[in-house]
């Protein structure tokens, strides 16, 4: 983190930071962790979703590994501190918080929807300029192809990741502040996402109020779209 703030120019050059060891400017080590982790997930007999297989499947092999083998500099651990590192450690540690007990789920999706907008997304794609900056200037040594894989898929995994963290807490914001928690349940529609094989909300239903199964009315609101319209204007807690 430190070389990267300190020399962004330089920051994927490998002929500049040589230093591999442990907890060297150029370490590996971060990125063995992470794909070992990962790797981990896929081998030790968890029940993987389609999403697990998609995060997995696509990014391991494109990132994760080339990643770890190739020199990228420190700017390799920038990104793998805002991709895998802080923001995900802090959801995983709130998630596990909320299995036992110990934190209400809505804690969790707010402060996830705030990290990913405030540090996850941005982090990501200071990482993806600094790099096209780097491919212009010549100052790297990895091959074009992983050059144009880091361009493309962080950016992508920040953007989308980050558009799903804040969905998600809006919509729960929105039915909790109108005492429709079980909503989703009962009346939104669960698709599969195009893009990520992903079980996501269809939101339209959400909004326009249309059953899932059959119709039926909703107790304590005057018709969904004055209710949705008071409830928006609620200034959002903790945003």
């Amino acid at each position: 983190m430190r070389a990267v703030l300190l020399d962004p120019v330089q920051a994927l050059d490998g002929r500049v930071y040589t230093d591999a060891s442990l907890f060297g400017s150029a370490s590996a080590w971060p990125l063995t962790i992470i794909n070992s982790v990962h790797l981990y997930h896929m081998v030790g007999g968890f029940a993987l979703t389609g999403a697990d297989y998609f995060h997995h499947g696509l990014f391991i092999p494109t990132l994760g590994l080339p990643g770890q083998l190739l020199r990228w500099g420190p700017l390799a651990n920038w990104q793998a501190f805002f991709i895998s590192g802080l923001p995900g450690g802090v959801d995983y540690l709130m998630l596990a918080l909320v299995k036992l007990g110990r934190l209400p789920p809505m804690t969790e999706k707010r402060v996830n929807a705030n990290l990913n907008t405030w540090l996850r997304a941005p982090g990501i794609l200071v990482a993806t300029v600094l790099l096209y900056q780097a491919l212009l200037l010549g100052n790297h040594v990895v091959p074009l192809w992983a050059v144009g894989l880091q361009l493309v898929l962080p950016a992508y995994n920040a953007l989308y990741f980050n558009k799903q963290a804040v969905a998600n807490y809006a919509v729960h914001y929105m039915l909790e502040l109108l005492g429709q928690r079980d909503l989703i349940e009962r009346r939104v529609e669960q698709r599969t996402s195009y893009t990520t094989g992903l079980e996501v909300m269809a939101w339209k239903d959400c909004a326009s109020g249309r059953p899932r199964r059959e119709a039926y009315p909703v107790e304590g609101l005057r018709g969904n779209t004055a209710a949705w319209k008071e409830a928006l204007g609620v200034p959002q807690r903790g945003s």
